[in-house]
């Protein structure tokens, strides 16, 4: 009972959040933005346009690993469709360097763990809201479990395994959804 009186209170916080979301236009005259720094729906990105596009540079580390294990391609084809849950400069910088380092070096295990952070279906906050307290399928072929937690200052948020989904609103791509995390999750 009280699993759902959260659910409904998390997916209630999300609805608004997502409401509350607004476009504005960037300095350069580029695509709009939302309330996330990155593109607006329907502007013709794929997830890779998308990560570029973000008006904050939050996702160079990411595309970095991308372009290093070969993927940018897959994740850029828009024949296919991916949600991508995408962490951040600071969750790259949260591994210790030997570690990271280590992974961008054994390419398989990198693609693993870029592959970890993918679902193959468009998965909406919604669809991921719905799924808490079961696992979804990963494109690394291995299960994520989808629950819900707080944060560092208290609130509550849908989790990615180990990592919080920081952006509430999925970020709509020609080829998926890119939510944003806060923790690089290594591929079990």
């Amino acid at each position: 009972m009280i699993r759902i009186f959260f659910a409904v209170t998390l997916m209630s916080a999300l609805t608004l959040t997502a409401g509350c979301s607004s476009s504005n236009n960037d300095d350069t005259g580029g695509a709009d933005a939302d309330a996330s720094g990155l593109p607006d729906q329907g502007d013709g990105n794929n997830l890779i346009d998308t990560l570029i596009a973000d008006t904050d540079h939050r996702f160079t580390q990411l595309l970095s690993a991308i372009e290093t294990a070969s993927l940018g391609d897959v994740f850029g084809d828009v024949g296919n469709s991916f949600t991508l849950m995408a962490p951040t400069n600071a969750a790259f910088d949260a591994v210790p360097a030997a570690d990271l380092e280590a992974l961008l070096e054994d390419i398989p295990r990198l693609t693993r763990t870029l592959f970890y952070h993918a679902l193959p279906t468009n998965t909406d906050v919604f669809t991921l809201t719905a799924a808490v307290g079961s696992e979804l399928a990963t494109v690394a072929g291995t299960g994520v479990a989808i629950e819900t937690g707080m944060d560092a200052g208290g609130n509550a948020t849908l989790r990615y395994g180990e990592a919080n989904v920081t952006s509430t609103a999925g970020i709509v791509a020609e080829n998926g959804i890119v939510h944003i995390v806060d923790k690089l999750l290594i591929a079990p």
